[in-house]
């Protein structure tokens, strides 16, 4: 085997401490782009969610209504067009009506159903918004936690989520 020289010694060394420095600044590329994207869906959500509520649930004396809004369009519609999922359940945490993702069940998802519900129940108890990431259908949702309250009166908690598997793509792509 031929020695190197100290010429090439020095130009393989400079090699790999540029090639550190290019993976570390992908690093933190990728870290910066992902904090990015998801803090974009979480303020999306929370402008989204409680506009959703608002112009889509009525309550009467004791029950939840869902409504059309002024242009006609349903909760159902509108999740749609949002890229959203929706899961709304009742005071005592029993489904009322699921859109979207959460419309698609398995065994599978049943860890991650209790930690909905459990969520879902801290929620109607604090009587606070929470949001959470979730595991569900093999990806990651972003959740926020809705408690719907009208004259002091809990009727439930709707769960609106959006799928994070875009963000974690897009990451993929550049790995």
């Amino acid at each position: 085997m031929r020695k190197l020289t100290a010429k090439q010694k020095l130009a393989f060394v400079l090699s790999l401490y540029f090639f550190g420095f290019l993976a570390l600044i992908a690093s933190i590329f990728l870290i910066v782009f992902r904090v990015t994207l998801t803090y974009q869906i979480k303020r999306e959500m929370s402008l989204e969610t409680l506009e959703i509520v608002n112009k889509h649930l009525a309550y009467d004396k004791t029950n939840l209504i869902f409504v059309t809004d002024s242009d006609g369009n349903t909760i159902g519609e509108e999740l749609l067009k949002k890229g959203f999922s929706g899961l709304f359940l009742d005071k005592d945490l029993n489904k009322i009506r699921a859109f979207g993702l959460f419309n698609l069940y398995d065994n599978l998802d049943n860890p991650n159903l209790t930690q909905i519900i459990s969520t879902s129940k801290n929620t109607v108890q604090s009587k606070k918004i929470s949001s959470k990431t979730v595991m569900w259908q093999s990806g990651q949702l972003f959740t926020y936690f809705v408690p719907l309250i009208n004259n002091g009166n809990i009727f439930g908690v709707a769960v609106l989520g959006k799928s994070l598997n875009e963000i974690n793509s897009t990451v993929q792509i550049f790995t």
